[in-house]
């Protein structure tokens, strides 16, 4: 899976979150807007540069596969998405610490700097580190 946070300049995650919140809320008006007109509209928001807009893009189908099992959008409670757009970061995120967790040698030294990411609590009120506890 791809993040803005892996960019020189990332966006917080509150701030990505909320972006693929306003993506999705875009899709279900426009059902055929192309990724260019979404760039276009992430960019004109001020919030994210044509770099950090076309990694959102990249991670849009898998919010969407979450909502809906497929690419096309139907309209759901803001709360079923905002839920479901948290999910997907926080199974991102188990996959991140799975990943650090295997670089660390049988002897107990660490290969490369296994430290947790640390992520607030979303303004959605969503524990984003809930389920790795």
């Amino acid at each position: 899976m791809f993040t803005a946070s892996s960019l020189p300049v990332p966006l917080s995650r509150d701030l990505e979150i909320r972006s693929m919140l306003f993506l999705v809320q875009v899709l279900w008006q426009n059902p055929g807007a192309s990724d260019e007109e979404l760039e276009e509209l992430l960019i004109r928001t001020g919030f994210c540069t044509g770099k950090q807009a076309e990694v959102l893009l990249e991670k849009l189908p898998v919010i969407l596969r979450y909502l809906y099992g497929k690419d096309e959008v139907v309209e759901h409670p803001l709360s079923v998405v905002a839920a479901t757009v948290c999910q997907v970061y926080e199974q991102e995120d188990e996959l991140r610490q799975e990943a650090a967790k295997s670089l660390v040698q049988d002897d107990g030294e660490v290969a490369r700097a296994a430290l947790p990411c640390p992520y607030p609590t979303s303004e959605y009120g969503f524990d984003l580190q809930q389920s790795s506890e």
